[in-house]
């Protein structure tokens, strides 16, 4: 992530130092994003970042989690790679893991309703 802009003082601030930055989100004054250190797969862990670039942490520990995420309502949505790409949410605490579907291969999350289209 190369950085944010700030409109008032026209200057870039660089965020983080990091080259596997995906599927970013923006939920009040975090930002949350796919993010890993490991390059042997195609799975990625949820990170969060304040956008002044502060508190930087993991959402939740668990690893190889996922490629795709959606966020809302206070609940992030994503397939988790180790379970098969099966449907999950959990709070944006990384609390109350709950698999929402057993359908393999789950991709390309939406939200509009009630309703989750992958």
């Amino acid at each position: 992530m190369d950085g944010s802009f700030d409109p008032q003082t026209r200057k870039t601030k660089k965020l983080l130092n990091t080259k596997s930055i995906y599927n970013l989100m923006f939920v009040d004054d975090w930002i949350y994003y796919l993010g890993t250190t490991n390059y042997r797969n195609d799975a990625y862990e949820i990170y969060k970042i304040k956008k002044d670039g502060t508190n930087k942490s993991k959402v939740t520990n668990m690893t190889n989690l996922t490629r795709f995420m959606y966020i809302d309502n206070g609940w992030i949505y994503f397939s988790y790679w180790n379970k098969d790409n099966n449907l999950y949410k959990m709070k944006l605490n990384g609390t109350s893991l709950t698999r929402l579907s057993s359908q393999p291969e789950v991709s390309r999350i939406n939200i509009w309703g009630d309703w989750v289209f992958f």
